[in-house]
């Protein structure tokens, strides 16, 4: 018991990375070389059911005496395997970083230790480059840059709203009483409910600039696919029936107000009419529209939720 307390008093941070088909050694580099200035940090990498050729790349990690490296037998989802590295974690805080992720920031873990109060969660924030990489990854690029990208004054009027789990850290305590709800099998809104789940606990969440870069942007059409997954989740989450989730969600909100003005019909009508034109049209603008991205969210969703709603009454 003793050894238990100890331990855990010298290990103030564990830095948890998920890994899915990822090459790590940039981001493990930049860790590696900060945890080396610094006491009490561990790295922790879980690999969650990559191929053999992306092992293969990061199978360094097991040689090295810094990290702790797990290879996973199956795919558990992005959920699980967070909460899974949050288990075996030491630390008294837990840093969850997400694979693709790149620190330009040299103290970068210090920021952390430095706001660390043991009860708040603290969100550094994500960035991209300055400019565009080339045009098969624009529509990431785009949203990405203009709606994710947003300083810490701008996120903290928002806490909860501006929640993202690629780069956060959260006190373990805190974490045992919220942990990531695994029953979103699939990409997207994870955070997002995990976000409303601190606030409705009463946790407070810190947004601070120590922001990472978004590395691996998707190509357009990948971006789209998981744009459609995570819009898949949040029909679940809506249908759960959490009225105060819901609200919380801006496209959420979005819906119940469209189907209070009785447009919800219309709108999921002109989404199954309009979506392959639409997609296109996403897929190769050389300056996407973020208006016509945020209606073909808002189309899918009601077009998914009229669905439902038939099937229920059949």
């Amino acid at each position: 018991m003793n050894h238990e307390i100890k331990t855990a008093r010298l290990t103030q941070i564990s830095i948890c990375i998920p890994i899915y088909e990822q090459d790590i050694r940039p981001l493990a580099q930049s860790l590696l070389s900060q945890k080396e200035k610094i006491r009490g940090v561990e790295i922790l990498f879980y690999d969650d059911g990559s191929s053999q050729k992306c092992r293969e790349t990061n199978h360094w990690l097991h040689n090295d005496p810094n990290v702790k490296y797990v290879e996973l037998g199956q795919n558990v989802g992005r959920a699980a395997i967070r909460n899974r590295l949050a288990a075996s974690a030491e630390g008294e805080a837990v840093l969850f970083l997400d694979d693709d992720s790149l620190i330009d920031n040299p103290d970068f873990i210090k920021n952390y230790l430095k706001h660390n109060d043991g009860k708040t969660v603290i969100c550094g924030g994500r960035k991209y480059t300055e400019d565009c990489p080339d045009e098969e990854h624009r529509l990431h690029w785009t949203y990405g840059s203009r709606m994710e990208s947003k300083d810490a004054a701008h996120r903290n009027k928002r806490p909860n709203e501006a929640f993202h789990s690629n780069n956060f850290l959260i006190p373990k305590e805190i974490w045992k009483e919220v942990p990531f709800d695994e029953n979103l099998k699939q990409y997207g809104h994870e955070d997002t409910l995990l976000g409303y789940e601190l606030s409705r606990q009463g946790y407070p969440i810190l947004h601070i600039d120590n922001e990472v870069i978004h590395g691996d942007l998707e190509s357009n059409e990948m971006f789209l696919h998981k744009t459609r997954l995570a819009i898949q989740n949040l029909k679940y989450l809506y249908l759960r029936g959490n009225g105060d989730f819901n609200a919380s969600v801006t496209l959420m909100r979005t819906f119940d107000f469209i189907s209070k003005i009785k447009l919800s019909k219309f709108v999921a009508k002109v989404f199954a009419k309009n979506h392959e034109k639409w997609e296109e049209k996403l897929i190769t603008a050389k300056r996407p529209s973020l208006r016509l991205f945020s209606f073909y969210k808002l189309s899918y969703l009601s077009f998914l939720l009229r669905k439902a709603r038939e099937s229920a009454s059949i």
